[in-house]
C-alpha cells in the first residue's frame, strides 16, 4: 500500500471547507492537517492534525508543516496568500498550490488597469446589469477556464428574524455557461485571461501557479470587470469544487508537476446554486452541522449549497438549508 499523501490546508473558511471535502473525495491515500485562525466544524473530522494561529506567523506555519512532514500544502485563504504564506512553504522544499504574495498586486486597481487588458474596468454600479465570475485554474503554462458563476444579492422573509447582515446566491448553470452572453463575449474573456496571464509573467518573472478569478458586470454597454482575485469567491467556490469531478489531488499534483495540459478538466453537467449567509451572531465552536451535508462555515457566517438538473430546484435546495440554520452567538476566537 501506498504511503498516505501529507497535505497542509492553510486556513479554515468557507472556500477551504469546499476545498477539504473534494480532498476527502479522493482515492489517492492521504492525511489532511490544517494550520487556521479557529476550529471550522466542518472540517474538524477530516483532520489528521491541526494547529491554530495567526496565518501571519510564516515560521509557525513553516514549522507545523515540517514537523508533519507535509508533502503538500494548499493555500487558498487571501490572508495567508497577502502574508507570504506560500512563499515560506517553498523556501523549505514543500510543492504548494497558491500564487506567491507578489501578484497579490492583482488585487489592485490600480496595477490592474495599468495592464491595458482587452476588456475595460468599471466601477460604476447600474440598476440594470449582471454581476458574474470568470476563473481559470494555471499551472503555468497551460489555462483551463471555470464554469461561470452569476452573484445577486437576495432578498428573503427570515432575513430581519436572524439579522442577516449579507445574503448572497451564486448560481451556474448546467451549461457551465451564462444565457446572457453572447459567444463574442466569452471568447473577449478567454482572451483576456490568457494576456492576464501572459502580463504577469512578463511583469514578474515567475508563472502564476493556481486559481484566478475575474469579477464583470454586463449591461447595454457590454461587458468590464470590477475587480481580480487570487483565489475563487465565496459563495461560488463552493459551486465549483461541487461540480468538479476530477480528483483534487491528481489536480494538485498536475498543477505542481507543471503536466495540467494532461488533465481533462472535466464538471457535473448539473446547476448549482450556493446561498452565502452571514447572520448578526454565529459559533463556530459550538455549532453542530453533522446533519447537514451540504452547509460549509466560515468564520463571518455560512454557506448552503443544492445541486440538481434544474437551477430553481438547486436555488430551492440552498434555501431550504439555510431555513434550517439557526444560530445564536458568535464566539469565534481569532489567534
Amino acid at each position: 500500500m501506498s504511503k498516505p499523501i501529507n497535505i497542509l490546508l492553510v486556513g479554515a473558511g468557507i472556500r477551504e471547507h469546499a476545498i477539504a471535502k473534494s480532498i476527502m473525495r479522493s482515492k489517492h491515500p492521504h492525511q489532511l492537517y490544517g494550520f487556521s485562525q479557529y476550529h471550522n466544524p466542518g472540517i474538524m473530522p477530516f483532520y489528521t492534525g491541526l494547529q491554530t494561529g495567526s496565518l501571519h506567523e510564516l515560521q509557525e506555519i513553516a514549522s507545523f508543516a515540517k514537523e508533519n512532514m507535509i508533502d503538500l500544502a494548499i493555500v487558498n485563504s487571501e490572508i495567508a496568500l497577502a502574508a507570504g504564506v506560500t512563499d515560506a512553504l517553498r523556501q523549505i522544499g514543500i510543492s504548494t498550490i497558491g500564487p506567491s504574495q507578489k501578484f497579490i498586486a492583482i488585487q489592485h486597481k490600480d496595477f490592474m488597469q495599468s495592464l491595458n487588458l482587452p476588456i475595460p474596468y468599471s466601477d460604476h454600479l447600474h440598476t440594470y446589469e449582471q454581476h458574474f465570475s470568470f476563473s481559470a485554474i494555471t499551472d503555468g503554462i497551460e489555462i483551463k477556464m471555470l464554469p461561470m458563476i452569476q452573484t445577486y444579492q437576495m432578498i428573503t422573509p427570515y432575513d430581519d428574524s436572524l439579522g442577516l447582515t449579507a445574503n448572497v446566491m451564486s448560481v451556474t448553470q448546467s451549461n457551465h455557461r451564462l444565457n446572457f452572453l453572447a459567444q463574442s463575449e466569452i471568447d473577449q474573456l478567454n482572451e483576456t485571461m490568457e494576456y492576464l496571464l501572459t502580463m504577469l509573467y512578463a511583469h514578474f518573472h515567475e508563472p502564476y501557479v493556481g486559481i484566478i478569478q475575474g469579477d464583470f458586470t454586463k449591461n447595454s454597454q457590454g461587458i468590464a470587470w470590477q475587480c481580480w482575485r487570487t483565489q475563487l469567491a465565496i459563495p461560488g467556490a463552493i459551486n465549483l469544487m461541487a461540480l468538479m469531478e476530477n480528483d483534487f489531488i491528481e489536480i494538485c499534483q498536475a498543477l505542481i508537476q507543471q503536466t495540467f495540459s494532461t488533465v481533462n478538466l472535466q464538471f457535473s453537467p448539473l446547476a448549482t446554486a450556493s446561498q452565502l449567509v452571514v447572520p448578526g451572531h454565529v459559533s463556530l465552536d459550538t455549532y453542530d452541522v453533522s446533519h447537514l451535508e451540504r452547509l460549509y462555515f466560515g468564520a463571518m457566517g455560512y454557506a448552503s449549497l443544492g445541486v440538481a438538473e434544474n437551477l430553481e430546484i438547486a436555488k430551492q435546495q440552498a434555501d431550504s438549508t439555510c431555513k434550517q440554520v439557526c444560530i445564536s452567538t458568535f464566539e469565534v476566537t481569532e489567534y
